[in-house]
């Protein structure tokens, strides 16, 4: 694919406001600014949710509950 056509798909995605005009460094800095207000209590309870899911039993469990219902 060319450069042409790979700026001109990515201003059309940038003109039709489904992906943002912000360079990489810029997205960068941003991520990096919201990892510092990431709320860590949330973070480790969700730790320790997926840490419960984590079993072999457990997700074979919750495969059959999503495939069909169970009674």
């Amino acid at each position: 694919m060319s450069v042409a056509l790979t700026q001109d798909r990515l201003k059309r995605l940038v003109d039709s406001g489904l992906r943002g005009t912000c360079r990489p460094s810029e997205r960068l800095l941003q991520l990096k600014r919201k990892a510092e207000r990431v709320d860590h209590l949330e973070i480790k309870r969700l730790e320790q949710l997926f840490f419960g899911l984590s079993d072999k039993t457990r997700l074979m469990i919750l495969q059959l509950l999503a495939d069909e219902e169970l009674c």
